[in-house]
């Protein structure tokens, strides 16, 4: 739970600063003012759901497996790297054209999905790993037909782009399908889940 706050804190905070900041820019882009409001708004409860959880014990105290760990390290490294030039409008950093705008959007959830990484970095404890590995392959599943039939149209400046997300995609949901349910030590279906 304190993870995926921290992950949400650093998101909605940046996104409703952002926000406020286009407002300033402009004021008769009300609803932007809004959606600021509501995004600050939300990273201080979260904030609050925060400090409230970070005493709460994982039950699942397994280590997190040290291939797990090194693959959120990278997670967390392609996250700042990728978020970071989102947030400086960087073009082509995904496989599709976005305003200048969703990219600093954009930007924010994955400086806070590092976030995250970073705690199951700090903590590595398989409770803290197997929901953002659920979360994986849950996104890869969702994900990977779309961006394969992507091949057939993405302008050759995002191919690039396009093979990346691809490449992460099958590597990521490897890694979760086989410490999910395959890896007899670390399986969902074992008996500690």
């Amino acid at each position: 739970m304190f993870g995926g706050a921290v992950d949400l804190v650093v998101t909605f905070s940046g996104m409703g600063l952002f926000s406020i900041q286009l407002y300033l820019a402009d004021t008769s882009r009300q609803l932007i003012l809004v959606f600021g409001i509501v995004s600050l708004l939300s990273a201080l409860i979260l904030v609050g759901i925060a400090w409230q959880s970070r005493g709460l014990e994982i039950k699942d105290k397994r280590p997190t497996p040290r291939v797990v760990r090194f693959s959120f390290a990278l997670f967390a490294l392609a996250l700042l790297l990728a978020g970071g030039a989102l947030i400086f409008k960087t073009n082509n950093i995904f496989p599709w054209n976005i305003g200048e705008e969703l990219r600093v959007l954009y930007g924010w959830i994955f400086l806070g999905a590092m976030c995250y990484f970073i705690y199951a970095l700090v903590k590595p404890q398989w409770g803290n790993a197997k929901g953002q590995l659920m979360g994986f392959l849950a996104y890869d599943l969702v994900l990977i037909v779309p961006f394969l039939q992507h091949f057939s149209d993405v302008v050759p400046e995002q191919r690039l782009s396009l093979t990346i997300y691809v490449g992460v995609l099958i590597y990521s949901g490897l890694i979760a399908a086989y410490f999910l349910f395959i890896d007899k030590r670390m399986s969902v279906f074992r008996g500690s889940v």
